[in-house]
């Protein structure tokens, strides 16, 4: 089963988050992959720390400027890791190149144009769907789809394979255990389940979140491998972006 469980889940607070540990996690080579168990555990801690941020912005604030603060704050939890990866890996694929290139231009710290006009363009949309998703399914929502977004990543680790040259992607292994994937499916269905039976979000919700996110997944998946042959921890950050917008759109698309 999992070895060190709690310093597995420590570095993936530290990895994914910047929220603070008492204590200190010495790295161990094997400790990247044990602690992608935890990822939905930790989207699930941001989906919380969301809801309640949300609460209290929206209490003593327009929605506009709620919605705003909101998604500064997520960005601040996260230390705009995903973010990083999925403007990197726009500047890869838009700059026509493939191979050891295109990770040359996604590895430079200095984004480009098509970085700068991704971000804005992103950022816009994650803006306005935090403002316009309202009534029964927001809480819900806001809960869910850190935990789905985090969940689809550990599938792409263990169904696609590493690009040459990508240390981070590597660290995680080519040959990803099926154990552990069955282990960070434990979350997003325990969570998915509770929040069905409470009423608070349809089952066929869930089912088009996950569906629509797998198909984002093969998409991304397949463009980049046509390209580098595996995936990198930028595509990574993208697919996480990338699906947590889908995600939310879902909600936006059904709520009536």
């Amino acid at each position: 089963m999992l070895k060190a469980p709690h310093k597995a889940l420590g570095f993936a607070l530290i990895f994914l988050t910047r929220i603070p540990l008492p204590f200190e996690i010495e790295h161990q080579e094997s400790l990247p992959v044990r602690a992608s168990v935890f990822f939905p555990l930790v989207g699930l801690i941001l989906g919380i720390l969301l809801v309640i941020l949300d609460y209290i912005f929206r209490l003593l604030l327009p929605l506009p400027v709620a919605a705003a603060l909101l998604l500064i704050s997520y960005i601040y939890l996260t230390g705009g890791l995903h973010l990083d990866g999925l403007l990197d890996t726009m500047d890869g694929l838009f700059s026509g190149c493939s191979g050891e290139e295109m990770q040359r231009i996604m590895k430079d710290s200095v984004n480009g144009s098509f970085a700068n006009i991704t971000a804005v363009l992103y950022l816009l949309l994650k803006f306005t769907i935090f403002w316009q998703l309202a009534g029964y399914w927001r809480l819900p929502g806001m809960i869910f789809f850190p935990v789905l977004s985090r969940f689809l990543m550990v599938i792409a680790m263990y169904r696609s394979p590493v690009a040459e040259g990508s240390s981070l992607a590597r660290s995680f292994g080519d040959d990803y255990p099926r154990i552990y994937l069955m282990l960070a499916a434990v979350v997003p269905l325990l969570v998915a389940s509770l929040l069905w039976l409470a009423a608070l979000l349809p089952r066929y919700i869930f089912f088009l979140q996950f569906i629509t996110g797998m198909l984002v997944l093969f998409l991304i998946s397949r463009v980049i491998i046509s390209r580098l042959g595996g995936l990198t921890g930028d595509v990574y950050g993208m697919i996480n972006e990338v699906t947590e917008v889908v995600i939310l759109l879902i909600l936006i698309l059904f709520q009536g």
